[in-house]
C-alpha cells in the first residue's frame, strides 16, 4: 500500500521535530557549559595570571611577588598580555565546546 502525501508529510514533520529537539537539547547543554566558564592564562611562567569569565570580563588577577620590582609600565603591559591570552584561550575553548556539541559546521 502506498503512503498518502499527508502521511509522508507527517513523517517529515516528525523527523524535523526529532532533529530540532536534539539541537535544542545540545544548545541548552552548550549554554550550561559556557555559562559558568572561567579561563586562566599566565605570562612569564605564572608571574601574572588573568582569569576571565564567559563574557571575557576580567574576574581575577594574580601577580607574583617578583613583579614588585618591575616598573609600573611593565606590570601594566603584563596584565594586558595575560588578559589578552585569557581572551584567546576563552575563544578557543568556546570553539572547542561548540564543535563537541555538534555545532561546529553547517551540516548540524
Amino acid at each position: 500500500m502506498f503512503e498518502s502525501d499527508a502521511d509522508r508529510l507527517d513523517d517529515r514533520i516528525e523527523a524535523w521535530q526529532v532533529v530540532l529537539e536534539d539541537r535544542a537539547r545540545r544548545a541548552a547543554d552548550l549554554a550550561t557549559q559556557v555559562r559558568d566558564l572561567r579561563v586562566d592564562a599566565s605570562i612569564g611562567h605564572g608571574l601574572i595570571t588573568a582569569t576571565v569569565d564567559q563574557a571575557g570580563r576580567l574576574k581575577d588577577l594574580k601577580l607574583d611577588e617578583r613583579v614588585r620590582s618591575w616598573p609600573v609600565e611593565r606590570i601594566a603591559q603584563g596584565v594586558l598580555a595575560a588578559t589578552d591570552a585569557a581572551h584567546q584561550a576563552l575563544a578557543a575553548h568556546v570553539r572547542e565546546l561548540t564543535v563537541e556539541s555538534g555545532f561546529g559546521n553547517a551540516d548540524h
